[in-house]
């Protein structure tokens, strides 16, 4: 009897090790699968941002396609307008049905972008390209962090959410590095539609992602109603209500935003004085190349964004350090859109290479890295239960301004690329001036 109790305690201790192993088996494969699809996610959005085109921007609009800077500049309002509007739509389909299907449908919808541009040169054709490119971004836009928050336990997320947005400054930074290198064997026009291989190989990566049992089940819900045919109008009904509903809430927020700055003039100032240079100092960007035209080869342009872009993030990690040290944040705001100002007019009023460069390098470097600064100052001064709304609403605003300032700096440098850089300088700095003065009132 004895030996027989031993024998079943024996037994029943072997199946509970047995146990206990399968069981952590399972959590190591599971957690495997989970690292797994993080990783694929950082990959995949590294290739979504690997913008190999960019070390040709004005050659291929105004060399291939024939279009003046002005048309050039109207179409990247277009393009922020388009994804301003789809960003909502796009999101119901990734919280509805499916984030990686959204994913999917990003990459697929951007490499036929891709391929349409260098179809044919035309300023109309080239609207609906920018409209394919822009509903591509809005699909991918959210879905990614989404399904990467998915993915893995939440205690992860703070070092997974800055390592996926590092990987995507590092395809900005790779991308016109790439780009330098193909302009010595391909036309302007085919290197815009070598940009569809980062976007073939984010589609692959795309299409092996798991979806997370959260994501499974949303899907599962909307595809069981779907089988029921007397209910699928109504089902569709829904989403259109669901989609009409977010839009609404949109707006609300904006404007609702706009009702707390009313109260808060402080964050009014900053957030106009963030948006304004930061607006200012993407038109950079645009127009560097035909600044530099006939003074360095075509191949110096891709190493000449990423370079800067590369100083960017350098800068973008000394704003606290610099403001920590100085114990005075409304100087660091003020001599970072004085530096900018000063590199318009450098490379607007100099004929010297060397001059022009740093003026390159202080516009974008500079005007373009003070985003997580004044973040910082925003979290600080808006309530946990406003921050939302009141982010939300400077994002946007800093889109619609930047929507209206396209169009206009492009007239205007079609008439002299260096008088607009003059005409820049000599208003960001009134402007940085002004800026300074009615901060001065406010404890930031």
């Amino acid at each position: 009897m004895s030996r027989n109790m031993k024998l079943l305690q024996s037994k029943y201790q072997l199946n509970e090790l047995l146990a206990s192993t399968n069981a952590g088996l399972g959590r190591s494969m599971q957690w495997q699968s989970w690292r797994s699809n993080e990783n694929k996610l950082y990959l995949f959005n590294g290739l979504s941002n690997l913008h190999i085109f960019s070390a040709v921007l004005m050659p291929f609009f105004m060399g291939w396609g024939g279009l003046s800077i002005a048309q050039t500049l109207l179409l990247q309002s277009w393009f922020t307008f388009c994804a301003f509007a789809l960003e909502i739509p796009t999101g119901v389909i990734a919280d509805v049905f499916s984030r990686k299907l959204s994913l999917i449908l990003g990459a697929l919808i951007a490499i036929i972008g891709f391929l349409w541009y260098p179809v044919y040169p035309n300023f109309w054709f080239f609207m609906f390209g920018e409209f394919l490119l822009a509903l591509g971004l809005a699909l991918r836009s959210g879905a990614g962090e989404a399904l990467l928050c998915d993915s893995i336990p939440k205690a992860s997320y703070s070092r997974a959410l800055p390592r996926f947005g590092s990987f995507g400054m590092l395809g900005i930074v790779i991308g016109p590095l790439i780009g330098a290198v193909l302009v010595n064997f391909f036309e302007p026009r085919w290197i815009m539609m070598l940009q569809a291989i980062p976007s073939v190989l984010a589609l692959l990566i795309a299409l092996t992602l798991s979806e997370s049992s959260r994501s499974q089940q949303l899907a599962k819900s909307s595809a069981d109603v779907l089988e029921n045919n007397s209910l699928e109008v109504a089902d569709l009904s829904e989403k259109a209500s669901k989609s009409i509903a977010e839009s609404t809430r949109v707006w609300d927020t904006f404007l609702s935003g706009w009702q707390f700055f009313k109260s808060h003039q402080y964050l009014k100032l900053l957030a106009l004085d963030m948006a304004v240079v930061a607006g200012v100092a993407k038109m950079m960007i645009w127009l560097y190349q035909v600044r530099l035209a006939g003074l360095v080869s075509l191949e110096w342009f891709g190493w000449i964004i990423s370079s800067a872009v590369l100083l960017e993030l350098v800068a973008m990690n000394l704003y606290n350090y610099v403001a920590n040290r100085w114990q005075n944040r409304r100087a660091v705001i003020f001599i970072s859109g004085v530096l900018p100002a000063i590199g318009f007019l450098l490379a607007g009023l100099s004929q010297n290479i060397c001059f022009i460069l740093l003026g390159i390098y202080l516009a974008i470097s500079v005007g373009m890295s003070r985003k997580p600064f004044f973040s910082v100052i925003y979290n600080e001064n808006i309530s946990s239960a406003r921050r939302a709304t009141i982010l939300s609403t400077i994002a946007m605003s800093s889109q619609l301004f930047l929507a209206v300032l396209h169009p206009i700096i492009g007239k205007l440098a079609d008439w002299s690329v260096s008088g607009s850089f003059i005409v820049l300088g000599i208003g960001l700095f009134i402007f940085s001036v002004w800026s300074s003065w009615r901060l001065r009132f406010f404890e930031i």
